[in-house]
């Protein structure tokens, strides 16, 4: 190539952090000059850009994710993209393009709960070479689980305790869907717009004998469902019903009747007739 004095060679495609070689051999028509004179080579390394993530809190549907990066002199950093997949870190789902050093996050939303990720980062340079790319790493989401168990069932009502082991309560709204059949599940029972801990339905109208199957529904404030339980079923037992009779000396007759409806109900009635 031409040579002006002074004159500059510009070696590109370098990795950051690591250490080269280099000499020099300068040769026209009849000479060879070697820099250095004895032809060992000069080593130089790259700026390093190094990085740490970690996650600083899980929900049931999103995690914020925190970048430490250290920049070193010379470097100009143009942007952070995480990388994020439930098998194995290599989706692309985010990008910060203003970054803030030494650290920045990520908000990540629209996760599935009870979920496990894969996640890394890659810093780029102001010419969109790619400057580190750290490792991928896991976070799991949180599970929200809800027990559902009944306190106690009346002549013809049922009350149903809702429990969550493991929850975030931004939970906007409860629904427990009720049928008496499998085909009729789909039916809203009562909707808990305020939920606490444990929360409380109240189903009415049980048929004496029948068999019926639930299910609760959690939603978020933006109505997406987060938690549907498993089917389970009830019967409503059979009234109790005991005729008792007993004769006496004259010629009309008495008897009792006694109805026990539940365990912890009795209501007794009794009837004298001819």
């Amino acid at each position: 190539a031409s040579i002006t004095d002074p004159d500059t060679i510009t070696t590109t495609g370098l990795k950051e952090g690591m250490t080269y070689y280099w000499t020099i051999e300068i040769t026209d028509s009849t000479t060879t000059i070697y820099y250095p004179s004895d032809r060992s080579p000069v080593a130089f390394t790259t700026t390093d850009l190094t990085q740490s993530t970690s996650v600083s809190s899980i929900g049931y549907s999103h995690a914020n994710i925190i970048i430490d990066s250290v920049v070193a002199a010379g470097l100009s950093l143009d942007s952070i993209r995480l990388d994020i997949d439930k098998t194995d870190g290599t989706t692309y789902s985010a990008s910060i393009t203003t970054v803030t050093v030494p650290q920045d996050t990520f908000a990540v939303t629209s996760l599935d709960e009870g979920a496990t990720y894969y996640y890394r980062t890659i810093a780029f340079l102001t010419d969109s070479s790619a400057a580190d790319t750290l490792t991928a790493t896991t976070f799991t989401t949180t599970d929200l689980q809800y027990a559902v168990t009944v306190l106690r069932s009346d002549v013809d009502s049922l009350i149903l305790v809702v429990d969550t082991v493991n929850a975030e309560l931004a939970v906007d709204s409860l629904i427990l869907q009720w049928g008496a059949g499998l085909a009729a599940i789909a039916t809203v029972a009562e909707t808990i717009t305020t939920v606490t801990e444990p929360d409380t339905f109240v189903v009415v109208g049980l048929i004496e004998g029948g068999t019926y199957h639930y299910r609760l529904l959690a939603f978020l404030p933006d109505s997406s469902a987060i938690e549907t339980t498993t089917v389970a079923t009830y019967t409503r037992p059979h009234n109790k019903f005991i005729e008792k009779g007993t004769a006496f000396p004259w010629p009309s007759t008495c008897r009792l009747f006694s109805w026990d409806f539940d365990s912890h109900l009795d209501d007794y009635s009794t009837g004298i007739r001819p």
